[in-house]
């Protein structure tokens, strides 16, 4: 008779239990954590460039605007204010080389195409050291037509033999000569005439998505720097002012947006790249830290 009761009492028990399950709170339960598992991760955001490697640069370089790469290891910069061009050894930390070239002005950047170095001066206008390396280098100085903007970077484009020159702003205008779309410019230095084009070699679109709207006015991007990468034909901007990095396409458009950690590099003026691909950028100092050159992963 106990026996019967026992089993009774089991049977009705695992009845209610799996009403509960099926009707009751057990399922609201399990219905949210099936929710909970159904939805997709959220996405990782987007990681701030990385600096691999950093080398802090002597006091002569605090104002450093330019890069080149010259070989492992070794760089040509030049600075703001100097009228020299710096062979850096980043290795030993030191200034192997002094390579003067006019008095002290306002000089943003550098390319080095064969055995000349060629200086960008903020006005537009074109320095080239013949034969930087030898003991005597000859000096020349190309005009500028860009004397209404403010130009900030340059790079030999090898495919082109010609020196790409980008200006920090400046507004388009139709045919007619109303104001149009704001762009990034960006002029040419054709090496074989050693004449400037009087066109943009390209336009930069600055109403494109992939650049965020400032809070009171549309997008903004001021570049100090520009270069060429050697495998894929990207062309990289460099912006000081906000410490960001836009990629472009081989044909000029805007592809993605990448920001570097404003602790570890304050203000980058100038960047280059070795023949691998590697990115390096250098960055201006200030009263209490140095002028900096670094290695940059993350991309």
């Amino acid at each position: 008779m106990r026996t019967g009761v026992v089993v009774s009492v089991l049977v009705l028990v695992t009845i209610g239990l799996a009403f509960l399950i099926r009707y009751g709170s057990f399922n609201g339960q399990h219905e949210k954590t099936a929710e909970v598992a159904g939805k997709a991760a959220p996405a990782p955001k987007k990681k701030e460039l990385a600096i691999a490697e950093r080398w802090d640069v002597p006091a002569v370089l605090k104002e450093i605007s330019g890069l080149a790469y010259i070989s492992p290891g070794r760089f040509a910069c030049v600075q703001d204010e100097t009228g020299s061009v710096f062979i850096y050894r980043t290795g030993e930390e030191r200034v192997e080389k002094e390579i003067p070239f006019g008095k002290g002005g306002d000089y943003e950047d550098l390319a080095i195409a064969g055995n000349s170095v060629f200086v960008l001066e903020s006005g537009g206008k074109i320095i080239e050291i013949e034969g930087y390396m030898d003991p005597s280098p000859k000096v020349k100085e190309y005009p500028s037509i860009l004397t209404q903007f403010d130009s900030e970077g340059l790079w030999f484009d090898k495919r082109s033999n010609r020196l790409l020159i980008a200006v920090k702003e400046g507004d388009d205008e139709d045919e007619e000569g109303n104001d149009t779309t704001r762009f990034a410019l960006v002029y040419g230095f054709d090496l074989k005439s050693r004449h400037m084009t009087r066109e943009p070699v390209f336009r930069v679109p600055l109403e494109e998505p992939v650049l965020p709207k400032e809070k009171k006015k549309g997008p903004q991007f001021k570049p100090s720097a520009i270069a060429v990468h050697p495998s894929t034909g990207e062309i990289y901007l460099l912006e000081g002012v906000r410490s960001r990095l836009l990629i472009l396409g081989p044909d000029g458009k805007p592809k993605r947006l990448h920001r570097f950690d404003g602790k570890d590099l304050k203000q980058p003026e100038g960047m280059t790249f070795s023949p691998d691909g590697g990115l390096y950028v250098c960055g201006e100092g200030s009263k209490k830290e140095p002028g900096v050159i670094a290695r940059i992963t993350g991309l």
